[in-house]
């Protein structure tokens, strides 16, 4: 039996049962006779986060992101619910004691304030959230990396 073959909640074989007006293969239990559809949570969650990481970045305001997908604005608003709660990883975890030659800081803004960044070549050392770019600001950031020698 193929492996992308969904099982039933009885446990039962399940067989192609046409489709859904969508296009999705409908699949029915041969034991129950219920009908079920595949879906891929994994894909779909991606594309709402990268609607989420467009909104983000760019000035769309999320009333007309939610007109370009033909949806509401609290439907946008729903979907983007669970965005905010994924956590950033720290980048200084697995960098602590290193000294860099050379690093590069620079501030972004954004609607929620100043994002100060700290970066290599290849990759962001450390960041810090702000209201705007100070001296103050810079200190704590760095204050996290290792003084040159």
């Amino acid at each position: 039996m193929p492996k992308n073959r969904p099982r039933c909640h009885c446990g039962g074989d399940m067989k192609r049962n046409g489709t859904t007006s969508n296009g999705t293969t409908r699949w029915r239990c041969k034991a129950c006779g219920a009908s079920s559809v595949k879906r891929r949570d994994d894909l779909a969650n991606a594309a709402v986060f990268a609607q989420f990481i467009d909104h983000c970045t760019t000035s769309t305001s999320l009333r007309a992101m939610a007109q370009r997908h033909g949806i509401s604005l609290a439907t946008m608003k729903r979907r983007f619910s669970w965005c905010w709660l994924v956590d950033v990883p720290d980048p200084t975890i697995g960098h602590t004691g290193r000294v860099y030659d050379q690093i590069f800081i620079d501030g972004t803004y954004t609607a929620g304030g100043c994002l100060i960044v700290a970066a290599t070549l290849d990759h962001v050392i450390a960041w810090h959230w702000c209201k705007q770019e100070t001296t103050q600001d810079y200190k704590r950031l760095l204050e996290r990396i290792e003084a040159p020698l």
